[in-house]
């Protein structure tokens, strides 16, 4: 994970990305581009995950975790405003909000 200070919530994130998952049955999958928000002290308020995932995946949209799925067929460019992003997670505080975190990440489950 790549961790910076943020100057203000005016900053705008943009990742090229192109991600292709595989899940059969219970098994399952997820990878793509993950922001997490974070306070002064590290703790994850909350998350924006740009995705690719099977369809036995079990992750769901919530107040602090925005989905956002890619097409699995070609790279694109994704990206967002950060003060506009976080008006779709109304659970994470703006004034907390000091830090960004970034990584691309894959999760598999019942392989």
């Amino acid at each position: 994970m790549q961790t910076m200070v943020l100057p203000g919530l005016d900053v705008d994130v943009s990742v090229d990305l192109k991600c292709d998952v595989v899940g059969d049955g219970t098994a399952w999958a997820a990878g793509g581009f993950i922001v997490e928000y974070q306070a002064s002290d590290g703790a994850i308020l909350g998350r924006t995950a740009y995705l690719q995932r099977s369809p036995a995946c079990p992750w769901t949209e919530s107040d602090v975790l925005h989905l956002i799925d890619v097409d699995p067929n070609r790279w694109d460019t994704y990206g967002f405003n950060v003060a506009t992003e976080l008006d779709n997670l109304p659970g994470v505080p703006r004034d907390a909000v000091f830090k960004l975190g970034v990584m691309v990440f894959v999760e598999v489950a019942d392989c």
